[in-house]
């Protein structure tokens, strides 16, 4: 439920929808807009919000517990007129939507939508009832390779273009697989030094004897090995950007070192006398919270700072479910034309995505969608499908609710038996191939495949 605050200045917009999930990325989507939302789940819900705040629009499902989105239209005409209604419905109905503009709908919007169509829809209704008045402000569904509706990735948007405008340092902290480098590179891509080469570098990637000629370069006879001068990749990058990835990594001594070159724009090569000038901008990173690494002792407290310049941080995928469904929509678009094939996910599947906690964040999200179109015949992922995307924990994890204590184990029994029917057929009915998908030793598989009367393949 929400108490909005009066925001004359703002147009409002009643979200009537049973579903959380889809009431939270609506909500996000019009808030992202300029425009100020109130959530409902049922039509009672709804009817007091609409005395109370008088909306300038409502987005309606069609199918809502109790009174129905049909009934809840007859009343919103007869009571508002002036009201703009929107009519959305998870079924694509011809006879719906006849339906629904008969009675005095101003729209009609079938479920799955993306942001796109949700503020088309919204941008049209305002334009038709509001004569000269200019079409709703578009919320950015995607940035430079990016994709994300939620107020996180729209601030993350706007950091990126102004940190694009100057050379300072920036830092940019947030777990693994919430898309770090994307961010480096969308930071690259927008400032003048975009011709110039992008380098990335995994700081925990290269032995530490080897980190500072990676960075920094070598002349002949520095080492052992050191048959040839090699630029580090500071000159390399010549106007271009370096990107540190997992910075907290380095060691401390070459922390000393890139501190030094960051203040004095110059490197010393390993083994020369003499250091040279470097143009290149640096760009770091890190998974871990990097103040507490130097409250610790961990990290250099002046190279924090000279890092920290300008500080961006990406929130884990769980403080952002409004955008898994946007995410899930440019996943299947990408690997779709990857595969030719087209795949598509019905909305209780998405409810499930939106549920579970993604410890992976948005990397473990694409690589459940691209597992899908490598593992499933079809071209519709169901929530059937689920285990064979998430291991059996994960999908107990996110489950809303637990069922009764007495069909709780008839439900995982028919989940895991359908997990085995996908893999033997994956498989071509190879039981070790099989197992190898789901995970789990050849033996245990020929016991549950005994235990569940599953047909060989």
């Amino acid at each position: 439920m929400s108490d909005p605050s009066c925001a004359a200045e703002r147009r409002r917009v009643l979200i009537v929808d049973d579903d959380e999930a889809i009431r939270n990325l609506c909500s996000t989507i019009v808030a992202s807009a300029g425009m100020e939302p109130i959530c409902a789940s049922d039509a009672d819900e709804a009817a007091e919000f609409l005395a109370r705040y008088l909306p300038d629009y409502v987005l309606l499902d069609v199918n809502l517990p109790g009174r129905s989105g049909m009934e809840m239209l007859r009343e919103i005409r007869l009571r508002f007129p002036v009201t703009r209604v929107i009519m959305v419905t998870g079924y694509a109905a011809v006879d719906l939507a006849v339906e629904a503009m008969k009675l005095g709908a101003d729209d009609y919007i079938p479920k799955p939508f993306t942001a796109e169509r949700l503020l088309a829809v919204l941008g049209g209704s305002q334009t038709r009832s509001h004569s000269g008045a200019s079409a709703v402000a578009p919320v950015r569904t995607s940035f430079c390779g990016m994709v994300g509706v939620s107020t996180a990735m729209q601030e993350t948007y706007e950091l990126i273009e102004k940190a694009a405008r100057s050379d300072s340092t920036v830092l940019i902290e947030g777990e693994s697989g919430s898309g770090k480098e994307l961010v480096a590179r969308a930071i690259h891509a927008c400032s003048r030094r975009a011709k110039a080469p992008f380098l990335p570098v995994n700081c925990a990637a290269i032995p530490p004897a080897l980190i500072e000629s990676e960075l920094f370069g070598h002349v002949t006879g520095a080492f052992t090995g050191a048959n040839a001068d090699r630029e580090g990749l500071l000159i390399a990058a010549g106007d271009g950007t370096v990107f540190l990835d997992e910075i907290a990594e380095l060691p401390a001594d070459v922390q000393v070192k890139l501190l030094r070159a960051l203040q004095e724009m110059e490197v010393r090569p390993v083994g020369a006398n003499a250091s040279v000038p470097f143009r290149a901008r640096i760009i770091a990173a890190t998974n871990r919270d990097l103040s507490q690494e130097v409250s610790r002792g961990a990290f250099r407290r002046d190279l924090f700072y000279r890092l920290h310049v300008v500080p961006i941080f990406l929130p884990p995928l769980r403080e952002r479910r409004e955008d898994i469904p946007v995410l899930v929509e440019h996943f299947l678009r990408l690997y779709g034309k990857r595969n030719g094939k087209e795949m598509i996910i019905t909305p209780g599947a998405l409810r499930h995505l939106m549920r579970y906690d993604w410890p992976g964040n948005v990397r473990e999200l694409e690589n459940a969608i691209q597992r899908a179109f490598a593992l499933l015949d079809g071209d519709t992922i169901d929530i059937e499908d689920m285990p064979v995307l998430f291991p059996r924990q994960a999908l107990s994890a996110a489950a809303p609710s637990s069922p009764p204590e007495t069909t709780r184990g008839d439900l995982l029994a028919r989940h895991e038996a359908e997990a085995i029917r996908l893999a033997l057929r994956q498989a071509r009915g190879k039981k070790p191939e099989a197992a190898r998908i789901l995970g789990i030793g050849v033996a245990t598989l020929y016991r549950k495949i005994k235990k569940y009367g599953i047909v060989s393949f």
